[in-house]
């Protein structure tokens, strides 16, 4: 008898806990939000970098070429949009 009371108090919450989900959406942890805007702001200041031409300088003497810049630009974009939809499912 307690086995019957126990799964009668468990289904209206298992119930109410699965239209919270699908009331609520897809709606993405703090943690990925923050990591997918950091990304887009990442690629935004190299694609910046391209636009105004900026010339980096490591050490004083070595320039970081430009075509580094578009594929960093490529890759964090790609890796923001990747987890943005990711997190989507």
């Amino acid at each position: 008898m307690t086995l019957k009371t126990v799964r009668i108090c468990e289904r209206p919450f298992k119930n109410l806990r699965g239209q919270f989900q699908k009331e609520r959406g897809n709606i993405m942890k703090p943690s990925t939000t923050i990591t997918v805007i950091f990304l887009l702001l990442v690629s935004i200041v190299h694609l910046l970098r391209l636009i105004f031409q900026v010339k980096v300088t490591m050490a004083g003497a070595t320039e970081i070429p430009m075509w580094m810049s578009a594929a960093a630009c490529i890759a964090t974009a790609a890796l923001a949009i990747w987890l943005w939809r990711e997190n989507k499912k």
